[in-house]
Formats: structure tokens, C-alpha cells, sequence
């Protein structure tokens, strides 16, 4: 599938987790609702699909159900990518030398 509009991260650190991993839900994401903001236990703060999360019983505290890597991608329009799972909004692609999200907005229907 083709790109048809740019898309370049806003951010430069991308949290990963494992399955079992635990990561402190800070809040809800208000532009994107199937998403939240939180911490890995290294201190890095993200943005984490929902349904990969669930309550482990602390307070704050969600365990990764599935990896997670929320590595986003830098897109030139034209480019081509395919597109492994789309979630909440953005879309996980494979651009051939690399994985990672982009906005589902950035793709050619």
C-alpha cells in the first residue's frame, strides 16, 4: 500500500513491552480513545493500545498481554509499506527494512 501523506514522528524514544510486562497507566489518550499514556519500569513514558493491557490488580498498573513496540515511523509520501495490523486509528506497517506505526490517515485507500 502506498503512502499518501508524509508522516514524521513528533518523538524520538519509543517504549517497548514484552508479554507480562507491567507499564503504569497515567491516562486515557483524548484524541486517539483505544490508546493510553504510561510508563515502562525503565521510566519511559508512551502511548499503549488498550486491548494489549490489562489490569494486573495494583492501582496503576496494566501487564502487556502481547509484545508491544511502539517504535513510530518517519514516511515519505509515495512510499511503499504493508500493512500488518491496524489498532485505534494508526496502523503497524512493514516498510521493508523496518516495522513500526504510522496514522492510518498517512495510507491510500
Amino acid at each position: 500500500m502506498k503512502i499518501r501523506r508524509a508522516h514524521v514522528p513528533e518523538i524520538d524514544r519509543f517504549p517497548k513491552a514484552k508479554t507480562g510486562d507491567l507499564v503504569r497507566f497515567v491516562r486515557a489518550d483524548e484524541q486517539y480513545p483505544l490508546w493510553f499514556c504510561g510508563f515502562t519500569e525503565e521510566g519511559l513514558e508512551g502511548f499503549f493500545p488498550r486491548d494489549w493491557f490489562e489490569p494486573c490488580g495494583e492501582e496503576d498498573r496494566m501487564h502487556a498481554v502481547r509484545d508491544y513496540d511502539s517504535t513510530e515511523l518517519a514516511m515519505e509520501e509515495g512510499s511503499e509499506v504493508l500493512v500488518i495490523e491496524e489498532y485505534g486509528e494508526w496502523a503497524l506497517v512493514d516498510a521493508g527494512d523496518r516495522v513500526g506505526w504510522i496514522p492510518s490517515a498517512c495510507l491510500d485507500r
